[in-house]
């Protein structure tokens, strides 16, 4: 593939400029495109997803014969899916750097928030069910422009085309990524403005899905498999006058290292005039000195494969592509991971067969055949004679032999039932679906049993399936951070939290109404003093490294961490530990900050004691001791500890 295209050079005209970058952008397009249809399993997704919504393919089986199906792969999809999401968000930023805690503290509160307010826990479940059905899915982290606020798109992997990754867990290696969306001409034309005129439509979204066109990145479309529907899709795409004209928009996400090599500062992003002075139209237009990145935050091209909408940089602070990568099963060489429901595709295939094999079987011993002897009775006869209906009367000639002789079904085999309950225990069992409904039935107060038969239930594919979504989740978490940041300015966080916990120091500083302080790093001392302080959008790139999400390993499943907050309370009502870090151990809120010079337990046992908070012995029910938990017997008895 070629070098990357010049961005914007000023000996170029416009439309030059454009089809060069439309050029390389379908070349890049083709690329990754490629990358992808060669991963192993990318052409069963759109199967996968037809046989969750019920669709098995053309019956080719006879009217009068069974099309019975047990759609236990449906069941089994949601019910991974909703393991996977019944977890508590546990959003918990941190900062080793006590300047900064106070917008740590706003973070969190605006992460749950943000949470509840905008649905993310739905989101965050169209991400895992991508993955389910593609090995791996997407989530998009956005400002949403009409809503004003963050927001999370999911994405299916035969959406997301990455270009050139460097390894296979992650996009943020990658030479870029581009994220296909299908949209109207209508709509991109009020969107894009005059850069949409050479917008063509590339199908009609009113009949793709009734002749069920796949979209495959880099070539629009597969053909349908019928000679006569092909036929009807030609004619159809010839007529002019499309119902609902739609097309393809690509945005590709690129990390461009091109320099400004002339003698001059660049404007990059938009930028109007006021008084014959340049003025940045939003918060991610800057100015490039010689020598300097012209992207040093990635940049942006939206196209489609006639036009180029957009070529700019990316709005975003962080300078990360914001696509965060979830990969349900990690397997070697392989991007997309293994694809956990691929695994069950002929078992449910096989399942239909037998279920209809005993469904055909107590059909015929319901209307069991016929034997006739043409002499004793009629054609007409033979035909109108139903086994199944009862009080028939029915004319034959009895010196003529034997008229009718009804054969018995031989007994069906006792392996069908047999086989039919292994097909979908086995399906249980590769899915993973087994090991998750198990983790699920010990949700009960924990007693010491309970709480090592939970760590017993996760399975290493339920503990490895937790690693992996947590790794997403901080992955995701630090986008959304950023986006805190740049789009939460002081008004939209006083209308959050309110004017007593949504306003810091930062505020007032000499860069006022927003969380980045005017001085992050020792050198923004001296370019204050001078009056020349470093950009917003640098001082955040610095900013945002300060602080880290924390997810502690295990913790989004809940169960490994009972066994440590089971611990921690025992050690707390023995006397060994003071209440600030049980209580910060067990995650309540408003706990306060033990008083200064108490930075450890011995320390903060001694406080405690000159304020009097010792735990305190409840006249009521067992007393507080270091012993186990009563438990009880198979038998009904109570044990408690000596």
């Amino acid at each position: 593939m070629a070098e990357t295209p010049v961005y914007n050079q000023p000996s170029e005209s416009e439309r030059k400029h454009l089809e060069e970058v439309l050029g390389w952008a379908k070349e890049a397009l083709e690329e990754g495109g490629i990358f992808l249809r060669s991963q192993k399993g990318f052409s069963d997704i759109q199967k996968i997803l037809d046989m969750v919504m019920g669709d098995f393919g053309p019956d080719k089986q006879h009217t009068d014969l069974s099309r019975i199906t047990d759609n236990r792969f449906a069941k089994t999809f949601f019910n991974l899916s909703a393991a996977m999401t019944d977890t508590k968000p546990y959003w918990d930023y941190r900062t080793y750097n006590k300047k900064f805690e106070s917008q740590a503290t706003i973070a969190n509160k605006l992460s749950a928030a943000w949470y509840y307010t905008r649905n993310i826990d739905l989101r965050q479940l169209g991400v895992i069910q991508h993955a389910l059905s593609g090995g791996s899915g997407y989530g998009h982290v956005i400002y949403n422009h009409e809503l004003e606020d963050l927001d999370i798109i999911p994405e299916s992997a035969q959406d997301v085309i990455p270009i050139r990754p460097a390894s296979l867990h992650t996009l943020q290696d990658a030479f870029g990524v581009i994220v296909r969306r299908e949209r109207t001409v209508n709509w991109v034309k009020q969107k894009f403005g005059k850069r949409a005129d050479r917008v063509v439509a590339d199908r009609d979204a009113s009949i793709a899905s009734q002749i069920d066109l796949v979209h495959s990145p880099g070539i629009g479309y597969s053909p349908p498999k019928s000679g006569f529907m092909q036929n009807l899709a030609s004619t159809l795409k010839k007529k002019p006058d499309l119902k609902i004209p739609s097309v393809d928009v690509f945005y590709m996400y690129i990390d461009d290292r091109q320099r400004n090599k002339g003698g001059v500062e660049r404007h990059v992003g938009d930028w109007g005039k006021a008084e014959g002075k340049y003025v940045a139209m939003n918060n991610w237009a800057y100015i490039v000195q010689p020598g300097e990145r012209m992207f040093p935050r990635k940049r942006l091209i939206i196209f489609t494969r006639t036009a180029v909408l957009y070529d700019g940089p990316s709005m975003y602070w962080h300078g990360l592509f914001p696509i965060a990568k979830f990969t349900l099963d990690p397997a070697p060489g392989s991007w997309l991971g293994k694809i956990t429901m691929r695994d069950l595709i002929p078992l449910q295939i096989e399942l239909n067969k037998l279920l209809r094999d005993k469904a055909n079987y107590h059909r015929r011993e319901g209307r069991r055949n016929t034997v006739w002897d043409k002499n004793a009775a009629s054609r007409a006869t033979q035909q109108r004679y139903d086994p199944a209906r009862a009080g028939q009367k029915v004319r034959v000639n009895a010196f003529q032999g034997k008229p009718v002789e009804i054969l018995a079904e031989p007994p069906l085999d006792r392996s069908v039932d047999t086989t039919i309950e292994d097909l979908r225990n086995e399906m249980a069992f590769l899915s993973g679906e087994m090991d998750v409904s198990q983790l699920a039935r010990l949700g009960q107060i924990p007693t010491t049993e309970t709480v090592e038969k939970m760590m017993e239930a996760m399975s290493p594919m339920v503990r490895l399936r937790s690693r992996v979504l947590e790794a997403y989740m901080r992955e995701t978490a630090m986008m959304v951070l950023s986006g805190f940041f740049q789009f939460y300015d002081m008004d939209k966080r006083i209308a959050v939290l309110g004017p007593a916990e949504g306003m810091t120091f930062e505020d007032a500083d000499k860069d006022p109404g927003t969380l980045i302080p005017d001085i992050v790093k020792h050198i923004d001392v001296a370019r204050v003093a001078q009056g020349n302080p470093r950009t917003r959008q640098e001082r955040a790139v610095d900013f945002l490294n300060q602080f880290k999400f924390h997810v502690a390993p295990g913790s989004l499943l809940s169960a490994s961490e009972i066994s440590k907050k089971l611990l921690y309370v025992q050690l707390w009502r023995g006397g060994a530990i003071d209440h600030w870090t049980m209580l910060e151990t067990l995650g309540v809120p408003n706990v306060g900050e033990p008083p200064d010079g108490a930075n450890n337990i011995t320390q903060r046992l001694q406080a405690e004691a000159q304020m009097g908070l010792q735990a305190n012995v409840s006249p009521q029910g067992r007393k507080a001791s270091a012993g186990t938990m009563p438990t009880q017997r198979p038998d009904g008895r109570i044990v408690e500890s000596k």
